[in-house]
Order: structure tokens, then C-alpha cells, then sequence
């Protein structure tokens, strides 16, 4: 069983970029001045391991940057558990839901087009895009 690319783009789209565990956007710095980033995808992990009868079904997937995708099947490997099953699928609805309590978009002004902002608010930072082409 493989889990479809419509599927893998659905969780990733929801997961804004980021990992369910640490919520932090997973990047890649190519240069040592920082001025090129590459964005690494984010892995789809199986709760329930598939090795163990677990499907492909929304329900049993999240996504996780691969350093926790791998920390996690490492310790199950070990007998570590990094984050249970249950915190893990815990953990990936409340950042679904952190949506509904914080916009993502706040527009600004009124009017003409070429005085109309926006502010895109993300929990690490704060970016400002002009709606108008200037």
C-alpha cells in the first residue's frame, strides 16, 4: 500500500510546511550566507506502521520532517517510545486546528486597490505582501 499523491498533498498542504511534532518548518540552508533555502518535504508517517496492519487511511497518517520520522522508527526499533501513538495523533489535531483559532491573512486598508495590504501571520515570524502589483 502506497499512500496517493492527492492524499500526501492534502496532509502536507495542512501541515503548512511544518513538522506535527515540533511545528517547525523544515528547511535546508544550501548557503553559508543563508541567502538560498531550500524547502525539504515533509515525510507522511504511518501511526499505526503498516509492517503492523495499519492502512492508509487519513486517520492513521501525519506528517513529520524526516529527523523525527526517523528518530521515531529508530526508537521503536530500540524500544524507545520518542512520543506515544496517541500524543502523536494528539499532537497533529491540535495543529490542524490552530487554523480556527489564529488567521493566517489579516488584509488591510480600504478603497483602492494600491493601498490594500496584507499581513500573513505565521507563528514564527510576521510577513507583510502587497495585494496590488506596485
Amino acid at each position: 500500500m502506497t499512500v496517493s499523491n492527492s492524499l500526501k498533498n492534502q496532509l502536507l498542504a495542512e501541515a503548512r510546511r511544518r513538522c506535527c511534532v515540533h511545528r517547525k518548518i523544515w528547511v535546508h540552508r544550501v548557503r553559508e550566507d543563508n541567502t538560498l533555502i531550500k524547502w525539504e518535504p515533509l515525510d507522511i508517517h504511518h501511526v499505526v506502521f503498516q509492517s503492523c496492519g495499519g492502512s492508509d487511511d487519513k486517520s492513521n497518517l501525519v506528517p513529520l520532517c524526516p529527523s523525527c520520522h526517523r528518530m521515531l522508527h529508530d526508537g521503536r526499533r530500540n524500544g524507545d517510545n520518542f512520543i506515544s501513538d496517541e500524543d502523536l495523533i494528539q499532537a497533529w489535531e491540535k495543529w490542524k486546528g490552530f487554523t480556527q483559532l489564529i488567521h493566517s491573512e489579516i488584509k488591510l486598508g480600504d478603497g483602492e486597490a494600491a493601498l490594500q495590504h496584507s499581513v500573513v501571520l505565521d507563528l514564527y515570524g510576521i510577513y507583510k505582501n502587497f495585494l496590488a502589483s506596485q
